[in-house]
Parts: C-alpha cells; sequence; structure tokens
C-alpha cells in the first residue's frame, strides 16, 4: 500500500509521520514550504498581533523541545518540497498524480480541493487536533481547554472531504490528563496518541483493502478561525490555571476506533 503524506512537517507532524514510516514500507512524503506572500492574518489591533505572536513562537519552541528528542535517527524515506499555498495547483496535482498514492495522508496541509482529493486509490485521511464537530479548525486544542470542555480534548483521524475536519471519523484520541496540564502538555499527548491511532488504522485498511465507514459526524459543530484566539484568552486561561481557577479533571487516555 502506498502512503503519500501531505504536510508542513512540523515536529509535532514529524512524531505521527515518522511512525507511519517505520511501520509501512513504501510511504512518500510532500514537505509543504511556506511563503511569505500569503495573505496576512486579521490581527484584532496591534497589542494583541504582537502579544499573540510571542505567545505562538514560545509554544512552538517548547513543543519542539520536548518533541525533537522522540525523533528517530536515520529514516529513509522519499521526500518533495513544495510549496504550501500552490498544493492545490496544476503542478501540485500533477506531482501527487505522479506518486500514485493508495492513501493520501495529511497532516497540518491546506484545504485539498475535490481534484486533489480525488487522486488516491483508497482514501484522503487527515489528522486533526481537536474532537469535532465540536471544535474544528484551529487552536481546538486551546478552546476546549478554555470552553473547559475536558472531554472533547483531543484528536481524531477522519476522511478528507469538501468540509472543514467534517469527514467521517475513523479514530478519537483522548489523552490522560492530570491535575495542573495546560496546552502544551496535552498537545504533546494528543500528538503521541494520534501518531499511534495513525498506525492502527493504516494497518487495518491495508489488511482488509477495504475502508470503513467511521463515524458519521452528524451536526454541524464550530469551525475555530486562527483569528478568534486573542491575546486576553491566553492571559485568561492561563491567569485561572495559575490561581487553580480551572482545574483539569484527572482521566486516563483513551482511543475509540471506528473501523
Amino acid at each position: 500500500m502506498k502512503i503519500v503524506i501531505v504536510s508542513a512537517c512540523t515536529p509535532r507532524d514529524w512524531i505521527i509521520i515518522q511512525e507511519i514510516i517505520r511501520n509501512f514500507d513504501k510511504v512518500t512524503v510532500i514537505e509543504l514550504t511556506s511563503s511569505k506572500n500569503g495573505k496576512a492574518r486579521k490581527s484584532n489591533g496591534w497589542i494583541n498581533a504582537k502579544g499573540m505572536k510571542i505567545i505562538r513562537k514560545i509554544h512552538k519552541i517548547r513543543l519542539a523541545k520536548k518533541l525533537r528528542p522522540r525523533f528517530y535517527e536515520g529514516l529513509g524515506v522519499e521526500k518533495h518540497h513544495f510549496p504550501s499555498a500552490e498544493v492545490n495547483s496544476p503542478e501540485g496535482i500533477e506531482l501527487i498524480r505522479s506518486l500514485e498514492p493508495d492513501i493520501l495522508f495529511t497532516s497540518w496541509a491546506p484545504i485539498l480541493r475535490e481534484a486533489v482529493l480525488q487522486i488516491p486509490r483508497l482514501a484522503a485521511i487527515n489528522v486533526h487536533f481537536g474532537i469535532s464537530p465540536d471544535f474544528r479548525g484551529n487552536d481546538t486544542l486551546f478552546w476546549a481547554l478554555y470552553f473547559r470542555n475536558y472531554e472533547k480534548v483531543g484528536g481524531i483521524l477522519h476522511y478528507l472531504n469538501k468540509g472543514v475536519d467534517t469527514g467521517n471519523i475513523l479514530a478519537e484520541v483522548r489523552p490522560g490528563l492530570e491535575s495542573g496540564n495546560g496546552e502544551l502538555e496535552v498537545d504533546i499527548k494528543t500528538t503521541l496518541l494520534l501518531a499511534k491511532a495513525a498506525v492502527e488504522v493504516l494497518g487495518k485498511i491495508k489488511e482488509s483493502q477495504v475502508l470503513p465507514l467511521g463515524k458519521i459526524q452528524e451536526k454541524k459543530g464550530r469551525n475555530f478561525k486562527t483569528s478568534e484566539r486573542r491575546l486576553a484568552n491566553n492571559l485568561k486561561l492561563l491567569a485561572f490555571h495559575s490561581l487553580g481557577l480551572w482545574k483539569v479533571k484527572p482521566r486516563e487516555e483513551r482511543i475509540d476506533y471506528f473501523i
């Protein structure tokens, strides 16, 4: 089974990708490169924009520091570099088609058009850090913590379709939670569980060569935009956690499969 992975290959993504490489023989990675010429995000004010930029950078650095020691050395894999903004272009479509994927697997990739989704022989599958449909879109681990909806803290593997994180769900992961856990700890635990779930789901499909229906998302839920997360939200969550006013309810980790 030929698996083609389309991803920005951040440290978080790579934890998942390397497990796929280690467990399957035919894997190709298309690493998406960013462009500074893209559309600017809505800032919601200078202070908010600068504050959010700093917060996201700090989280990215701390996350990478925690995850990089888990990287495996010497993993050989065919890799192509391609601009993220052009993945839906005729050139991007031709690259993916030329790799003849049975499974197209995405992790931190742009929304793919129908022309791309029709290329894989079996299916297109995405990793989403959030429990859909209630937490679709961006920063969904943060928002689940912010709203204290701890049952929805986690991630999913789902089929790709025209919507944003709306395809049938193949696996739901819920990390173990401990008192005092914040976004960083939850992010790391969710990443490790999604890596495990990805291997299990892909292995099941390879073994049976039959696509499971998965769990149908029966409601629209909410699609969170990047611009919705403001500096004030972060400071509120940080303050309430620091004062012990928002305590995470402890639980054991869990993976639910729909395969």
